[in-house]
Protein backbone atom coordinates (compact mmCIF):
# COMPACT_ATOMS: atom_id res chain seq x y z
CA UNK A 1 0.00 0.00 0.00
CA UNK A 2 3.03 2.54 0.60
CA UNK A 3 4.65 1.75 -2.07
CA UNK A 4 1.52 2.24 -4.49
CA UNK A 5 1.06 5.46 -2.68
CA UNK A 6 4.71 6.42 -3.04
CA UNK A 7 4.24 5.69 -6.67
CA UNK A 8 1.20 8.11 -7.17
CA UNK A 9 3.11 10.64 -5.48
CA UNK A 10 6.35 10.26 -7.73
CA UNK A 11 3.73 10.11 -11.14
CA UNK A 12 1.66 12.89 -9.68
CA UNK A 13 5.18 15.08 -9.43
CA UNK A 14 6.72 14.54 -12.96
CA UNK A 15 2.88 15.39 -14.51
CA UNK A 16 3.29 18.52 -12.75
CA UNK A 17 6.69 19.17 -13.63
CA UNK A 18 5.84 18.80 -17.40
CA UNK A 19 2.92 21.04 -16.65
CA UNK A 20 5.33 24.00 -14.91
CA UNK A 21 7.28 23.98 -17.89
CA UNK A 22 5.81 26.86 -20.32
CA UNK A 23 4.86 25.54 -23.93
CA UNK A 24 6.48 28.71 -25.18
CA UNK A 25 9.69 28.82 -23.33
CA UNK A 26 12.44 28.43 -26.57
CA UNK A 27 15.77 30.14 -26.76
CA UNK A 28 15.71 34.07 -26.75
CA UNK A 29 17.91 35.74 -28.93
CA UNK A 30 18.06 38.57 -26.58
CA UNK A 31 19.33 37.18 -24.03
CA UNK A 32 22.20 35.58 -25.56
CA UNK A 33 25.33 36.95 -27.21
CA UNK A 34 25.76 36.92 -31.52
CA UNK A 35 28.00 34.28 -31.50
CA UNK A 36 26.39 32.33 -28.61
CA UNK A 37 23.14 32.51 -31.26
CA UNK A 38 24.84 31.64 -33.79
CA UNK A 39 26.70 28.40 -31.92
CA UNK A 40 23.41 26.88 -30.86
CA UNK A 41 21.99 27.45 -34.56
CA UNK A 42 25.09 25.64 -36.29
CA UNK A 43 25.05 23.14 -33.76
CA UNK A 44 21.38 22.07 -33.72
CA UNK A 45 20.67 23.15 -38.01
CA UNK A 46 17.14 24.56 -37.21
CA UNK A 47 15.95 26.60 -34.72
CA UNK A 48 12.57 28.51 -33.46
CA UNK A 49 14.08 31.72 -31.36
CA UNK A 50 12.18 34.16 -29.31
CA UNK A 51 13.50 37.71 -31.28
CA UNK A 52 11.05 39.75 -29.21
CA UNK A 53 7.85 40.36 -27.20
CA UNK A 54 5.43 37.70 -28.73
CA UNK A 55 7.83 37.03 -31.82
CA UNK A 56 9.39 33.80 -32.83
CA UNK A 57 10.14 32.33 -36.41
CA UNK A 58 12.54 29.26 -37.71
CA UNK A 59 15.79 29.38 -38.48
CA UNK A 60 17.94 27.63 -40.42
CA UNK A 61 21.60 26.54 -40.63
CA UNK A 62 21.37 25.92 -44.95
CA UNK A 63 19.13 24.99 -47.19
CA UNK A 64 18.91 21.19 -46.11
CA UNK A 65 16.77 22.31 -43.24
CA UNK A 66 13.43 23.46 -45.63
CA UNK A 67 11.20 22.18 -47.53
CA UNK A 68 11.97 21.11 -50.91
CA UNK A 69 9.84 24.18 -52.73
CA UNK A 70 11.33 26.73 -50.15
CA UNK A 71 14.04 28.83 -50.81
CA UNK A 72 16.89 30.62 -47.89
CA UNK A 73 16.17 34.18 -47.11
CA UNK A 74 18.93 35.98 -44.94
CA UNK A 75 18.19 36.71 -41.30
CA UNK A 76 18.95 39.11 -39.10
CA UNK A 77 17.85 38.96 -35.14
CA UNK A 78 18.26 41.38 -31.97
CA UNK A 79 20.80 39.71 -29.72
CA UNK A 80 22.54 40.68 -26.34
CA UNK A 81 25.61 42.65 -28.02
CA UNK A 82 23.88 43.73 -31.85
CA UNK A 83 20.70 44.80 -32.25
CA UNK A 84 21.33 43.08 -35.80
CA UNK A 85 23.43 39.88 -35.41
CA UNK A 86 23.34 38.30 -38.91
CA UNK A 87 21.89 34.50 -37.42
CA UNK A 88 21.49 32.54 -41.06
CA UNK A 89 18.24 31.72 -42.65
CA UNK A 90 14.82 31.42 -42.95
CA UNK A 91 13.27 29.20 -45.18
CA UNK A 92 10.45 31.10 -47.37
CA UNK A 93 8.01 29.82 -50.29
CA UNK A 94 9.30 32.59 -53.28
CA UNK A 95 5.81 32.22 -55.07
CA UNK A 96 3.95 33.03 -52.05
CA UNK A 97 2.76 36.62 -52.37
CA UNK A 98 1.09 37.47 -49.37
CA UNK A 99 0.57 41.05 -47.61
CA UNK A 100 1.80 39.62 -44.35
CA UNK A 101 4.98 38.00 -45.66
CA UNK A 102 8.35 40.39 -45.37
Amino acid sequence: MAKAHILGLCSITLVASFLATPAWARPDTRTMTCQQARAMLNQQGAVVFTTGDRLFDRYVRDRRFCQFDEALKSAWVPTKDNPQCRIGYRCVRPYNFSIFDD
